[in-house]
């Protein structure tokens, strides 16, 4: 509550809807986490994981 985020972009929506949700982020998106919109104490419990593709995961998936 309360946080101002300046500088944000369009694209900076889905790393942070990802990030909040608990997912980790792909290294392939253009946009970043806004880490300014989340509590300093959510942030140190919940450190922002990154990994490079989500299509990785896709063929992994099928393999099942």
């Amino acid at each position: 509550p309360g946080a101002l985020l300046t500088g944000a972009r369009l694209v900076d929506v889905a790393p942070t809807l990802l990030y909040g949700l608990g997912f980790p982020v792909s290294r392939e998106l253009d946009g970043q986490v806004l880490t300014a919109a989340f509590d300093k104490r959510f942030l140190a419990r919940n450190p922002v994981a990154f990994f490079p593709s989500y299509e990785g995961l896709a063929r992994a998936r099928q393999a099942f």
